[in-house]
Parts: structure tokens; C-alpha cells; sequence
């Protein structure tokens, strides 16, 4: 990128970031402990919906659309991605349709069933915006992968502002759909060249060889999502709506640190895979995440006292529905979880790279059946949302310690022979 460009990007994905911030923090405030709990319980559900109706698609499209792009094979590189959107478009939809049919048949609660039912429409949007991103990620095209994230943020909170008051989590959710939608179908056009549908559903064999890539890592973090909204189910079948809003409230600390990680491997991500794919080195690679890695660690552990005294201050003066002892002790606990997520957020991207994703998934596979047994004692001994920040940071800390053990074997072995 041109220094124009780097300033430029630098410029709009600080204020996504900001915007992402200001807008769960503004969310949490206008929608109440039980309005914004229905809202995380949304959040909750639709995420699955993109996992498992993009079959893995869009980590085939970030993994071999970025070595692709290392090699120079930038018509590979659009062919993944409109395959991508075509038959994760048509499965997602579907899966969608049917779980928002199943919600309004199965929920007594109506007020409750209309809003879950949007969470289908909720994936298939996100779904094609996400599958645009990456296809911009993957060919560097980061400030107008910026301009897009800053475009969307802001329609979200503006529309999220005005219908949150009158309609509350229903209004929020149809928010976030409308901005997704407009946003997508704006730059689609501007970016995607026109190819002949049929060509694409005949050209079955790269779908299948693009699931079989991206599969493995979906499926861990569907494991590991699954373990992160459980509880939000478990608790609002054991204390009600009120305290999943509370807890949401305690967790915006992991969103926001999901904000900066997503917007901080946007760029980190793909050349990583590209650099990989041209010289082969792991050892090279291995450096490269921890170096980022330790970095992160460290300026969370020194801003963790600064954080601990502000905090306090903070929720006492702007989000008074949410001051209590429960939701501080919460909220500090799952500081400590972040603290530990954010370098096996990296290690990700070397696990990817060097196509480790079935380990991947056997640790989140484990640390999921280790959730759901103390979500299940939580849930049994009704416990304060103050045990469920327990299980998600003992849940992060035993996933870092996993890949840390991993990343060690490595390094004891001969990293040639790893990587064939």
C-alpha cells in the first residue's frame, strides 16, 4: 500500500473500530438488562447459522484465496469467492428459513419468537457481507475493506439509535439486517464481475475441494462459539432475559477485544498466509504470530490496573441499570479471559497456515466438553453470572495453554518434516 493508502485505511478502520465500541456500549444503554439480553441471544444464534451455512467457504476463501493471491492467481481468487457466495448464500438461506419458521411454531412468547425469527434473515445478510470482505482482504484491497466496515457500523448505529426507542431488540436487529443488505449490495456491484450462474453451480469439484479446506477450522469455531453462547441459554433458562443482559453487559470487554482483533489481522492475516505460501518457512512464520502475540499479551497486562479502576467509575456514572457487585467482579474476571484469547487468536493464523486445523479443532472440541460441564454445574446450583465469567476465561486459559503445548512440540521437531 502507498502511504496514502496505509493513512487512509489507518483512518477508517480506527473509526470502525470506535464506531463497533460505541455502538454495543450505546445498544446496552438504550435497550435495558432485558431487551439488550434478547438482543445477545440473537447474536447467539445467527452466528451459527453463517458457520453452518457457509460449510466452511469462507475460511477456504481467506486460506486459498490468499495463497492464490500469493502466487499471482488472482482469477482463482474470484472464482473461490463466487462460489463462495452462491452455494453458502443458497445453504445459509435455507437454514435460516427454516430455524425462523421453526422459532414462530415452536416459541409460545410472542413478543420473544419475533425477534429470534430474524436471526435467519440476520445470517444470510451477514453472510454475503462477510464473504465481500474477505474476497477484499484477501486482495489487499483494505481501505475499501475499510470504507465498508465504517459505512456499515454507522448505518447500524444511526438506524440501531432511531428504532431502538420504539421497538427495542426488534428494532436493533432489523438495524443491523437493513445495513448489512444496503452496504453489501452497494459494493457488491462495484466489485464482483458478472459470470454465468451456470458455469458456477457445474463447477462442483472446487466446491468441494474449497469445503474440504475450510471445513475443519468452521467447525472449530462453531465448537468454540457454541461453548460462548451455551451459557447465555443456560443462564437465561436459569436466572431469566434480565441476567443474560447483564452478562452481555460483562462480556462487551471480549467483543470489543474481537473488534480489534478482527480489524488488527485484516491485514496481518492474509500476508501471513501469502508470505507462507511463497517461501515455506515455518520457522519464519512461528516468529512472526508470536512476536504479535507476546506484544498484545503484555499491553493487556499493564492496562489491566488502569482498566480495574476505571471501570467501576465508568458504570457507576453511564450505565446505571447495569451497577452492581455481580456484574463488576463479571466483568473483570473475563478481562483475564481476553487477556489470554488474544494470542491464541493469532496462533490461529499459523495453525491455518500450515493446515493444523484438525488440532485446532480437537482442542476446541475439549474445551468445549470442559464448558459444558461447569456451565452444567452453573446451571444446576444457580449461580451468578459471576460462575459464568469464570467458565469463559478458565475456557481461554485452557485453549492458550493447549496451543502453547502444541506450538512447543513444534518447535522440538524438525519444522521441515512438520510442514510436509
Amino acid at each position: 500500500m502507498s502511504h496514502v493508502d496505509k493513512y487512509t485505511y489507518a483512518l477508517f478502520i480506527s473509526l470502525s473500530a470506535l464506531l463497533g465500541i460505541f455502538k454495543i456500549t450505546l445498544f446496552a444503554k438504550l435497550l435495558g438488562p432485558e431487551q439488550y439480553g434478547l438482543y445477545a441471544l440473537v447474536l447467539s444464534v445467527y452466528i451459527f447459522i453463517v458457520y453452518f451455512g457457509s460449510m466452511g467457504l469462507n475460511d477456504a476463501l481467506i486460506k486459498l484465496g490468499s495463497k492464490a493471491f500469493g502466487q499471482s492467481k488472482l482469477n482463482d481468487v474470484y472464482d473461490l469467492h463466487i462460489l463462495a457466495a452462491v452455494y453458502g448464500g443458497i445453504v445459509t438461506f435455507v437454514l435460516g428459513t427454516l430455524f425462523s419458521i421453526s422459532i414462530i411454531i415452536f416459541l409460545s412468547d410472542e413478543d420473544v419468537s419475533i425477534v429470534l425469527a430474524l436471526a435467519g434473515l440476520l445470517a444470510f445478510s451477514a453472510l454475503e457481507f462477510n464473504l465481500l470482505n474477505a474476497l477484499l482482504r484477501v486482495t489487499h484491497r483494505f481501505v475499501f475493506y475499510s470504507v465498508l466496515l465504517f459505512v456499515k457500523s454507522l448505518g447500524i448505529i444511526l438506524l440501531g439509535w432511531y428504532l431502538a426507542l420504539d421497538y427495542g431488540a426488534f428494532g436493533v436487529v432489523l438495524a443491523e439486517i437493513i445495513a448489512f443488505s444496503l452496504v453489501f449490495l452497494v459494493a457488491y456491484s462495484m466489485v464482483v464481475r458478472s459470470v454465468s450462474l451456470k458455469d458456477i453451480l457445474s463447477r462442483y469439484e472446487l466446491v468441494i475441494f474449497a469445503i474440504r479446506n475450510g471445513f475443519p477450522m468452521m467447525l472449530a469455531n462453531v465448537v468454540r462459539n457454541l461453548a460462548l453462547s451455551a451459557d447465555k441459554w443456560i443462564l437465561a433458562s436459569s436466572l431469566g432475559v434480565a441476567a443474560v443482559g447483564k452478562y452481555a453487559f460483562a462480556m462487551i470487554l471480549y467483543t470489543i477485544s474481537m473488534f480489534l482483533l478482527g480489524f488488527l489481522t485484516t491485514v496481518l492475516g492474509p500476508r501471513w498466509l501469502a508470505s507462507y505460501s511463497n517461501d515455506n518457512d515455518i520457522k519464519k512464520l512461528l516468529r512472526s504470530v508470536l512476536r504479535f502475540s507476546s506484544a498484545w499479551f503484555l499491553l493487556l497486562l499493564f492496562a489491566a490496573i488502569p482498566a480495574y479502576l476505571l471501570l467501576p467509575i465508568l458504570i457507576e456514572n453511564f450505565f446505571v441499570e447495569y451497577n452492581d457487585r455481580d456484574t463488576l467482579l463479571a466483568t473483570s474476571i473475563i478481562y483475564i479471559g481476553v487477556m489470554f484469547l488474544v494470542p491464541s487468536f493469532f496462533l490461529d493464523w499459523f495453525f491455518i497456515a500450515i493446515s493444523f486445523e484438525t488440532k485446532v479443532l480437537s482442542i476446541a472440541i475439549s474445551m468445549m466438553v470442559l464448558s459444558m460441564l461447569l456451565l452444567g454445574i452453573c446451571w444446576y446450583l444457580e449461580l451468578s453470572i459471576v460462575a459464568y465469567a469464570v467458565v469463559f476465561t478458565a475456557a481461554r486459559i485452557y485453549v492458550f495453554l493447549s496451543y502453547m503445548r502444541v506450538v512447543f512440540s513444534l518447535k522440538r521437531q524438525d519444522f521441515v518434516s512438520e510442514s510436509n
